[in-house]
């Protein structure tokens, strides 16, 4: 009898105690939900029931925000925001989280995982606090006449309880001849938008406007300061109206006096000397046409008279007799001086023969065919006696640049600084003609103010061009000096204040200019980047390095059969896939140079491999707008990197595009959102982690191959 009672036993411990105590094993947390304020701190306190801590076992934390996927908690954490305890008397786990922000809100998944056998618990975190004001821009401008839409952006955790606007410290409400206040809300993601419509915006209602918002961990407030808009401004924006129109709100876009609109809503000239409308009211009248009018003159045989404004027969007057003896005495006076200035040419010229040294004949054919001609533009040929070099600033694939003092450059009869390009004796004979070509292309280039002017040349030595000095530098290097975390850590004059949205827009509006002159005497820059533009001060610079620049036809294209690197990322994908460069080809570059400056000097496709960048062109995809600078700028760049290069626009249209936005600029681009964080930098490092190679100058270019396929896939230069 004792023993089936001690079998009963043991079968009743097996089947039931020992079932119990291994079915019962589980992890259980103190609190399904925790609630917490930001910046506090707050803990999770769980227990492993059943189960014995032990190195075998493994225990790990996870936290899943809302419509996130679950990422994991590594402990201890660098930054200390995380701590976790484990207690192996009482199986109990502990997590800290100090220094509480929005995101460590969610559900935290505490899993514990032993034998192969795995349990869970999830813990509700709710953060909690005070609004949080989210706009980006705290001034608003609008046209007169329009109604002006104020929005008050906020994140709040719970969604605020209530919410006011204020003028002057005076609670604003609706009414139905000035004010609307309305809202809406995104109870997912806490955001809220108050806001506050202001009818047909005018003068009386400039001024600052305050939005308050409360929940019951506080308020938040944020102001924003509404002005009137340049109405002509205003009026271009919206009709597009171009350089020869008036803007009117009412009636868009009309020709000034003067011109009449053509079908295709251009403007032209009246000539109303044809059109017989002109009024002059002299005798004997001629209409001479002008732009946008016309001007009276008088026929021939009549001039006009000045104070009477009439066309009167003109008379020649009699000239005074001059008797024979005076005509042979100036006569001979004239015969002497021509006859003394002969002999002084004839004894210089003598004596320049006897002191130059000889030249082998290959060197004077070379000598000959690259010397300037009866053609040649205002440049003056120097000699190398009339340079005194300074110092090396530069160096590259043709040659080196040099700070010079030059003598008499610009008939001042002075020594003035100027830079010196010299080519190097051991370049290839391929590269000495691409720096000769350089030469005798700038040296033909029309005075342009926003081009670098060539001041003058020569060929021995050392063929070497003469540029103007721009004592601050190329454009790429003067915007990042300029960005606002190096303005801080610089001590130096040139970043004594930050660049403005006016100086960028300005910068942009010159090399514009500069490319239109370019384009108007039928050349393409072929390699237009900020680190081609030279900067004179902060308000000037100009358009630098033609090495790359070509002289074009009527059709303003040219194909490359060249086997030098060619900097992809400011090219068009024309030039990139065809060989084929147009003057459409530098627009495209120029919204690349845009952004650029919009960005404070970023590389170009920001974290891009160069094969990410190709593949990119192909698919037509183009950089991201920057979040500081408005739709409208960046539409600007997206108009020059249209896929057809027809479609792009032409230089004198993106100027005027800017010119009419440069005395508002700071509304188009705020500085004060730049983040370098969004963007990617590179001064001077290795780029073989992109496939793509970082020349001299420090840009990412490729080597075409000269072979010829059905598809030209650029080889890329490793």
């Amino acid at each position: 009898m004792d023993i089936f009672r001690y079998l009963g036993l043991c079968v009743y411990w097996l089947l039931c105690v020992n079932y119990h105590h291994v079915y019962s094993q589980s992890v259980v947390c103190s609190e399904p939900a925790i609630s917490v304020e930001l910046d506090h701190s707050f803990s999770i306190n769980c227990v492993i029931r059943n189960l014995n801590i032990t190195d075998q076992i493994s225990v790990t934390w996870s936290i899943q925000e809302t419509g996130k996927n679950p990422r994991k908690i590594f402990i201890p954490s660098a930054s200390g925001k995380y701590n976790v305890q484990i207690s192996t008397v009482n199986n109990g786990v502990t997590l800290t989280v100090n220094s509480v922000d929005i995101e460590d809100g969610g559900q935290y998944i505490l899993t514990v995982v032993d034998n192969n056998k795995t349990f869970k618990t999830t813990v509700e975190v709710t953060v909690e606090g005070p609004p949080r004001i989210t706009n980006d821009f705290n001034q608003l401008y609008g046209p007169p006449g329009v109604d002006l839409l104020l929005d008050c952006r906020i994140q709040s955790w719970p969604i605020p309880v209530s919410y006011k606007w204020y003028r002057d410290s005076v609670e604003l409400r609706n009414d139905i001849n000035k004010y609307r206040i309305t809202d809406r809300t995104n109870s997912k993601e806490s955001i809220a938008h108050f806001y506050l419509k202001i009818f047909k915006f005018n003068t009386e209602n400039v001024g600052s406007y305050v939005c308050e918002a409360i929940n019951k961990f506080g308020k938040a407030e944020f102001e924003i300061v509404a002005g009137i808009q340049n109405r002509s401004i205003a009026c271009r924006e919206q009709y597009k109206c171009n350089n020869l129109q008036t803007c009117s709100l009412d009636h868009g876009c009309r020709c000034f006096n003067g011109y009449m609109e053509r079908a295709d809503g251009s403007c032209i000239d009246v000539d109303e000397c044809i059109h017989n409308t002109y009024n002059c009211q002299q005798d004997k009248p001629v209409c001479i046409n002008t732009e946008p009018s016309y001007k009276c003159g008088c026929s021939t045989g009549y001039i006009l008279n000045d104070e009477t404004d009439v066309c009167i027969l003109d008379v020649p007057q009699a000239e005074p007799a001059v008797d024979n003896m005076t005509v042979f005495a100036i006569v001979g006076v004239v015969m002497a001086i021509v006859v003394i200035i002969g002999i002084l040419v004839i004894i210089f010229i003598l004596k320049k023969r006897r002191h130059r040294p000889k030249m082998p004949l290959s060197q004077y054919a070379h000598e000959t065919s690259n010397s300037p001609t009866s053609t040649d533009s205002v440049v003056p040929h120097m000699t190398a006696k009339q340079v005194e070099i300074q110092y090396e600033i530069g160096k590259g694939r043709f040659g080196q640049v040099f700070i010079a003092k030059a003598w008499n450059v610009s008939d001042t009869g002075l020594w003035e600084t100027v830079a010196i390009k010299q080519s190097r004796d051991d370049i290839a004979a391929e590269d000495k003609s691409v720096f000769l070509h350089e030469l005798n292309l700038v040296k033909n280039i029309p005075y342009n103010r926003h081009i670098v002017r060539c001041v003058g040349y020569f060929y021995e030595p050392i063929v070497s061009m003469l540029f103007e000095y721009m004592p601050c530098g190329d454009l790429l290097t003067y915007i990042r000096q300029k960005r606002p975390q190096n303005i801080r850590m610089s001590n130096s004059s040139i970043n004594a204040a930050p660049l403005s949205a006016t100086q960028i827009f300005n910068f942009a509006l010159q090399c514009a200019k500069g490319m239109q002159h370019l384009h108007e005497n039928k050349i393409i820059h072929r390699d237009l980047a900020a680190r081609n533009i030279l900067v004179a001060n902060e308000n000037c610079c100009k358009i630098s390095d033609f090495g790359m620049a070509r002289k074009v036809g009527e059709d303003y294209s040219y194909t490359s059969r060249s086997k030098r690197p060619l900097p992809i990322l400011w090219m068009a994908p024309e030039a990139i896939f065809n060989d084929r460069t147009s003057n459409k080809s530098d627009v495209w570059s120029y919204g690349v140079l845009f952004w650029e400056m919009v960005t404070l000097g970023s590389r170009p496709y920001p974290g891009k491999s160069g094969q990410q960048v190709l593949q990119m062109l192909k698919d037509g995809e183009h950089m991201e707008h920057p979040r500081h600078c408005a739709l409208e700028i960046y539409r600007i760049m997206i108009d020059c990197w249209q896929y057809k290069p027809e479609s792009r626009p032409e230089f004198h249209e993106i100027a005027d595009e800017i010119e009419m936005r440069l005395d508002s600029a700071e509304n188009y681009l705020n500085l004060f959102n730049y983040n370098k964080n969004n963007y990617y930098f590179v001064d001077h490092v290795s780029m073989s982690d992109m496939d793509i190679d970082q020349s001299e100058s420090g840009t990412n270019t490729f080597t075409r191959s000269r072979s010829r396929r059905s598809y030209k896939q650029p080889v890329l230069h490793l």
